[in-house]
């Protein structure tokens, strides 16, 4: 179990770095899919430790690459941190 975990892991990092954003086309990337929002068990993070490696493949393969940034601009991270930050300023 711990094996296959850590291949995971390897092999979602080395993908993540050898992928362009699909927005800016820097890298490294994180992987962004609307239906994790319902399902966080089908997020990368969470299945690098609970999956085979095709099921991790199978799910990138359905996942949009983004960087860091543009990652919080698509799942609207970016813009409520920017609010946060309004709302602090006196």
């Amino acid at each position: 179990m711990r094996a296959r975990h850590e291949a995971n892991r390897t092999y979602v990092r080395e993908r993540s770095a050898a992928t362009a954003c699909a927005s800016c086309g820097s890298t490294p990337v994180e992987w962004h899919r609307d239906a994790h929002i319902d399902r966080p068990r089908r997020r990368i993070g969470y299945m690098v430790g609970h999956y085979s490696r095709a099921a991790v493949e199978a799910e990138l393969a359905l996942c949009t690459p983004y960087c860091r940034r543009c990652h919080m601009v698509a799942d609207g991270r970016l813009e409520a941190l920017r609010e946060r930050n309004r709302a602090r300023k006196p």
